[in-house]
């Protein structure tokens, strides 16, 4: 199972999905076409050893579950996905 993306490290990584791929290009903006509510409620975090990163979030599921999707964007451009669980 994949629990992290790292698009600085591997940028030619793209997740293919019908309605927006995700990759090293895709936009906050281009986010919020798909996922308006996220992306409205977005947070910034500040990464150990990294620094100060935009982080939406998404849940892995229509029923609420433990697990999400942590998506960490960078001046503007999607950096890394974590899946979230918690401790």
């Amino acid at each position: 199972m994949i629990s992290s993306l790292d698009f600085q490290r591997q940028p030619e990584i793209e997740l293919q999905n019908p309605t927006l791929p995700l990759t090293r290009n895709t936009t906050l903006a281009s986010l919020a076409t798909v996922f308006p509510y996220a992306v409205k409620a977005q947070q910034v975090l500040d990464v150990y050893q990294v620094g100060k990163r935009v982080v939406v979030t998404l849940q892995t599921a229509k029923v609420p579950n433990d697990y999400t999707w942590l998506l960490f964007f960078h001046q503007g451009r999607l950096e890394s996905i974590e899946l979230h669980t918690p401790c």
